[in-house]
């Protein structure tokens, strides 16, 4: 996220909150500079930077009855 230096002061403890929630950081511009604010401790959820994706164009109730038996093998 992008935002100017008096947005940050406004808003500074929900955008701090918001960076340890997700893990990005934050851009702030000042006089032309940008700097960045970021979580160095990994306590936001990795799952979080996921995005949604479709990996097929099949209902996945169909799949509950593919017989998979022929495919399994016993060591």
């Amino acid at each position: 996220m992008r935002l100017t230096a008096s947005k940050l002061r406004q808003e500074v403890y929900k955008i701090l909150d918001e960076i340890i929630r997700t893990g990005k950081p934050a851009e702030i511009e000042r006089n032309g500079n940008l700097l960045k604010i970021i979580s160095v401790s990994k306590r936001y959820s990795k799952l979080s930077k996921l995005k949604p994706r479709k990996l097929t164009s099949e209902d996945s109730d169909n799949f509950e009855h593919i017989d998979w038996t022929q495919e399994w093998k016993l060591r």
